[in-house]
């Protein structure tokens, strides 16, 4: 698992639509797929501002805000 990136244009998007703006991310997709889901991420994530990719979101971050979903 890993750092969620996020270009400049999809913040600007969470941003803009708020609520209605779902992230979804899938961690261990080889051994056991698990599937967070983050309603309003700008709202409820804290980025890291990244020069190449604009925005980042650590780890720590996603995993403890994300909904679990299990398989």
């Amino acid at each position: 698992m890993g750092d969620v990136e996020l270009t400049y244009n999809e913040w600007i998007a969470a941003r803009r639509l708020g609520d209605k703006y779902w992230l979804y991310i899938v961690a261990n997709v080889r051994e056991n797929p698990t599937l967070y889901v983050i309603q309003n991420p700008a709202e409820n994530l804290k980025p890291v501002e990244h020069r190449e990719i604009k925005y980042l979101i650590p780890i720590e971050e996603w995993k403890n805000k994300g909904e679990k979903v299990e398989f």
